[in-house]
């Protein structure tokens, strides 16, 4: 049989140079039924072509209509804002054991009076045990400050000196810069802790930017590692060092903004990798990251509470002091915000 002939047979049309299609049965006069609420309709989906040549179902995926923090007119879908700086290629500290089984950890203060946050007696503990493994018997804390434009010296840098170098259980060395300033390298010489004080946050990005591969190394290498306030801030990998607003729309206190409009967000130290905010509830600059994160500024971020100390160590996050961490994770369609406490 040729194939014109099989294609009359079967239905398919009229052999080629034929008068028309022909069909096998009787005509369709009747009215199709249409798919009422006790039919199922079929849907016939889209195939793409497999291995082998055959096709598979392709279904068409459902984009994720995401539910605004603020409203949708303000809804901003801008980028952030990153420092012009170079990429710091880096892998986030996730060692908190050193080589020879001590336990050492990133402690992330959230502002306020710096013996309220119960940071001090185990920031000293990883300090003098790393001093006795060189022989000293009283630890070398170096504290970093940068003064205000005026001049002024934080009065947190004061307050943690005290506190830590109280009854000689350690010998601080502060070393304080002016605004626009930065450090030398010398600053970490023989040292067996790091305190990064309180102050403007931008600041203190500028003034630590020819430490940084140095401070990563160290802390790596098991030196106990103390942000303070905007030393808290700069510990993160894209850290989020000021402004009240986004697209314009105000999220969070002026008095909070750190002297910038727009949230910006800079390459960090790269010692932890979420973003940390300070001041979370006392300042209202939780609202700032939560905002951040619906922007998808952020994927995940920390706000700490002042008189509140994050210890970032072995196991799970440790929380001390008398405040909360806010744990802020943006989803799909939400931004969820929980709480951690001592």
């Amino acid at each position: 049989m040729r194939l014109d002939q099989r294609r009359v047979l079967h239905g398919r049309g009229a052999a080629p140079g034929g008068a028309g299609r022909a069909r096998s049965g009787p005509r369709r006069t009747e009215p199709r039924r249409q798919a009422g609420p006790g039919r199922r309709r079929r849907v016939r989906l889209r195939t793409h072509p497999g291995p082998g040549g055959r096709h598979h179902p392709q279904r068409r995926r459902r984009r994720p209509q995401r539910l605004p923090v603020l409203e949708a007119r303000h809804r901003p879908r801008a980028g952030p804002r990153v420092a012009s700086c170079r990429r710091l290629d880096h892998v986030p500290v996730e060692r908190p054991r050193t080589g020879d089984g001590r336990v050492v950890s990133i402690h992330l203060v959230g502002g306020g009076p710096f013996v309220a946050a119960d940071a001090a007696a185990g920031f000293t503990a990883e300090a003098t045990a790393r001093s006795a493994a060189v022989g000293r018997t009283v630890p070398r804390i170096a504290l970093l400050s940068v003064a205000s434009a005026d001049g002024a010296s934080p009065s947190s840098t004061a307050d943690i000196a005290e506190v830590l170098g109280g009854s000689r259980a350690a010998e601080v060395l502060v070393t304080e810069v002016a605004a626009g300033a930065v450090f030398e390298t010398t600053v970490l010489s023989d040292v067996d802790a790091l305190v990064v004080g309180g102050g403007r946050t931008p600041d203190y990005l500028d003034a630590v930017a020819p430490l940084v591969d140095q401070i990563r190394l160290l802390v790596s290498d098991g030196l106990p590692y103390l942000g303070y306030s905007a030393g808290a801030m700069i510990a993160a990998d894209r850290a989020l060092v000021g402004g009240f607003r986004i697209g314009g729309v105000e999220v969070c206190p002026e008095a909070a903004s750190e002297g910038l409009d727009e949230v910006e967000l800079r390459e960090g130290l790269g010692l932890v990798d979420l973003t940390i905010d300070v001041h979370a509830v006392q300042a209202g600059t939780l609202a700032r990251l939560v905002a951040a994160a619906e922007a998808e500024f952020v994927t995940a971020g920390l706000a700490v509470d002042e008189d509140t100390t994050l210890v970032v160590g072995e196991g799970a996050l440790e929380v001390r002091g008398t405040g909360s961490v806010w744990r802020v994770l943006a989803g799909d369609e939400s931004v969820s915000v929980a709480t951690m406490g001592a």
